[in-house]
């Protein structure tokens, strides 16, 4: 069967902020957000398997826009060699698309739709930087990160698909001629899951990489 739809959408977003430095080495603000988005085609016009997801996806034509209404908090300092931010946030959805299983199966998959819930989304971002010292040509940092959300419908449930607090720790060496740098990334389990989600193991990726420059940094090649 072919059906012959169009959807058409204006948008409009808006938002302000305030900053504030107590000392030259602090930095405060906070930003308010009022945001629309119209729907993704996928999200209106879906229907049919997708492979990749090992579900039937089915839209919804009459979808309206996703309005999001929010507060982003902003902590910054410089201390000599050592810089942090923290950034927080609260964001309150009115119609956040999500796809939900609506417990069906087609062309043995289960099916999936796309329907709007109001939700709310709540975290925050920490990064911290250090350039600890020097050992002939090398500068040796480390950073440190840390973040984490958290999801909820306003009816009940957790919104699907949301990831674990996560840490990453990672050291670094620079000098003209190579780069040296090693990665930790820690994820924490998640329990807090939706609706034929499956709880999921914290898990530790380690990442190194190493880049040469052959005829120092005011060349162009590296490998």
């Amino acid at each position: 069967e072919s059906v012959s739809l169009s959807r058409d959408f204006d948008a409009f977003s808006v938002s302000a902020g305030l900053g504030v430095e107590p000392n030259e080495n602090l930095f405060l603000g906070i930003n308010l957000l009022r945001t629309e988005r119209a729907p993704a085609p996928e999200e209106l016009f879906s229907d049919g398997p997708h492979l990749a997801t090992n579900a039937y996806e089915i839209g919804d034509p009459t979808l309206g826009k996703e309005t999001a209404r929010g507060v982003e908090t902003t902590l910054h300092g410089e201390y000599g060699p050592l810089s942090f931010t923290v950034n927080g946030f609260y964001t309150d959805y009115k119609d956040f698309v999500a796809l939900i299983p609506n417990g069906e199966e087609e062309d043995e998959l289960p099916v999936f739709e796309f329907v709007a819930h109001d939700a709310v989304f709540k975290g925050f971002e920490a990064q911290a930087d250090a350039d600890l010292f020097s050992v002939g040509d090398f500068d040796i940092a480390a950073r440190a990160q840390l973040d984490y959300v958290r999801a909820t419908f306003d009816d009940e449930g957790d919104v699907p698909r949301i990831p674990p607090l996560r840490t990453v720790l990672g050291l670094e060496a620079t000098s003209p001629h190579l780069d040296v740098r090693g990665e930790v990334e820690i994820a924490a389990d998640q329990n807090r899951i939706a609706d034929y989600e499956l709880p999921t193991d914290g898990y530790t990726l380690v990442n190194l990489a190493a880049t040469w420059r052959p005829g120092g940094e005011d060349h162009g090649l590296s490998v």
